[in-house]
């Protein structure tokens, strides 16, 4: 550092107390409420995001193995059973295999599910009896004295009110078997045994669980299953994990799904919200820059006595300006760090007390969930401090065009 810039800032220094009080603090506030918007509206987004995909996965697991034929909203075809003996016993041999958390072959079935008055087309999932808590564990709404013995059925709260089932009730369940080339309808009577909410629609009105054993007489013994479900370890890397799985699939007859491609419709709702957070971070930069532009300009104005007094020591142009910068980010520095402690507060609170509330119906939790992890926090920030100090380049420009003489001479 050259002898020119220790004076320049000494110099600042003591002018410090002669500075417009008011338009400091105006510029912090708004600095301070750019990043705290900012950091709101990715801790919301990332919540909601995150909320609803571990919602789903809990149902669904991480990854989804199917028919390579499937038809997306159609009825899951069958899946040889010697192809999922072959997957799941090359599986086991794998050394990444403690990558992967459950393994759980199923079958899903379009059926028709009747009431005493109201009738409703569903696709039953099968799940083991001593696995069902498991499945709907934080979903279950109510459980049922049945007996694991007797057939049984879990339905969402939405299909329990369309079919007016309550807990132990009966209902019937017809399935359409092809038998010697023609389709006939087989039905079975069964238990309410739970009655669960994700809040999601596609999963509460669409989709029941019954035992495999329920299931069994009505399908094919050599084409038992229409999907095997993955899940993976919390926090483990899923491109890996996907690359891994692919490697050991049988080319052509079976596909692998993540959780967002199986469930398109969700995700790209979920996808939508994005646009929405980022046209909110444009607006809050502009304001931030053009908060700070305004700023440099008044310190610029201010201290003109002080550029015509570094001038004639010889400082350059470039160095003058630089010193504004830097005072300029120094008091951006302080909006983003009060901006950050009102944001972390915000985030706290809500997540503690769910002072703002959701229809679930509408958009699949009853809360507002936010969060964003310390890097997200510290990418928002330096992104922020990025853009501000490139834009200050510009207001500083000013400083070439003060006049030498008349900027000492200026009171």
């Amino acid at each position: 550092m050259n002898w020119k810039w220790l004076i320049a800032k000494r110099f600042l220094t003591k002018e410090q107390q002669s500075k417009s009080r008011s338009v400091v603090l105006l510029a912090v506030l708004s600095v301070s409420a750019s990043i705290t918007v900012m950091n709101i509206s990715m801790a919301t987004l990332f919540g909601f995001q995150n909320e609803i995909e571990r919602k789903v996965k809990r149902i669904q697991g991480d990854f989804i193995v199917d028919a390579g034929n499937n038809i997306e909203n159609g009825e899951p075809n069958p899946i040889d059973n010697k192809l999922v003996s072959q997957f799941l016993d090359s599986l086991k041999t794998q050394p990444w295999r403690n990558q992967i958390e459950q393994i759980i072959p199923s079958t899903s079935k379009a059926c028709v599910l009747k009431s005493k008055d109201e009738i409703e087309g569903v696709l039953v999932k099968t799940i083991p009896t001593n696995q069902l808590d498991q499945y709907l564990k934080g979903f279950t709404l109510s459980k049922s004295i049945i007996t694991d013995t007797m057939p049984w059925i879990a339905v969402g709260s939405d299909l329990a009110k369309k079919l007016k089932l309550k807990l132990n009730d009966k209902l019937t369940v017809v399935f359409f078997v092809n038998d010697q080339n023609d389709t006939r309808p087989r039905a079975r009577k069964l238990w309410v045994k739970r009655i669960y909410e994700t809040g999601i629609d596609k999963i509460d009105q669409e989709i029941a669980f019954i035992n495999p054993s329920i299931l069994d007489p009505f399908v094919d013994s050599n084409f038992k299953y229409t999907q095997v479900e993955i899940w993976l370890p919390p926090n483990q890397e899923s491109f890996q994990a996907r690359k891994n799985i692919l490697s050991i699939l049988p080319a052509g007859d079976l596909r692998l799904n993540t959780l967002q491609e199986f469930n398109r419709v969700i995700f790209d709702w979920l996808a939508i919200l994005e646009t929405n957070v980022i046209i909110i971070l444009t607006l809050m930069s502009l304001v931030a820059i053009a908060t700070m532009s305004t700023t440099l300009l008044v310190l610029v104005i201010e201290k003109t006595s002080f550029v015509g007094l570094m001038r004639s020591m010889g400082a350059r142009n470039t160095a003058i300006r630089m010193v504004f910068v830097y005072e300029s980010l120094i008091i951006a520095s302080g909006g983003l760090l009060i901006g950050n402690v009102i944001s972390a507060i915000i985030i706290g609170l809500q997540n503690h007390y769910h002072w703002i509330s959701l229809d679930q119906s509408v958009y699949f939790i009853k809360y507002v969930y936010m969060e964003l992890s310390p890097l997200q926090y510290l990418g928002v920030n330096v992104g922020a401090l990025v853009v501000i100090f490139l834009s200050l380049f510009i207001p500083s420009r000013y400083v070439s065009k003060i006049n030498t003489i008349k900027a000492i001479q200026f009171k």
